[in-house]
């Protein structure tokens, strides 16, 4: 039988350290949590090291497991940095994967 881990990923956003109290208040947290990124010109670049701190500490935490579900179902959305960061974990090469338009969006 192949060890399997279970990853549920919620979000794609959050992940910066902006050194905010743990609280159970969700609200409460990302109420300061934006109001800080708002202010990081970094933001983008702390987000995405955020979730690479993260995402290194669960692959250690599942270190000699072969294979892992990413349950993707209730993801409220965030940044296409961090889908793109997450998926670099697990496809070294860089790829197109996807692309994105904006509605009335022309190409010259």
């Amino acid at each position: 039988m192949k060890k399997v881990a279970y990853l549920q990923l919620n979000q794609m956003l959050g992940f910066a350290d902006y050194g905010i109290e743990q609280t159970d208040d969700i609200e409460a947290f990302f109420e300061q949590y934006f109001e800080m990124a708002e202010e990081d010109i970094s933001h983008s670049d702390n987000e995405v090291a955020g979730i690479n701190r993260l995402f290194n500490q669960v692959l250690d935490d599942f270190e000699g497991i072969e294979a892992l579900i990413i349950d993707v179902r209730f993801n409220g959305g965030g940044s296409d940095e961090i889908g793109m960061e997450v998926l670099s974990f697990f496809n070294p090469q860089r790829k197109q994967v996807f692309s994105k338009t904006s509605p009335g969006f022309k190409e010259l």
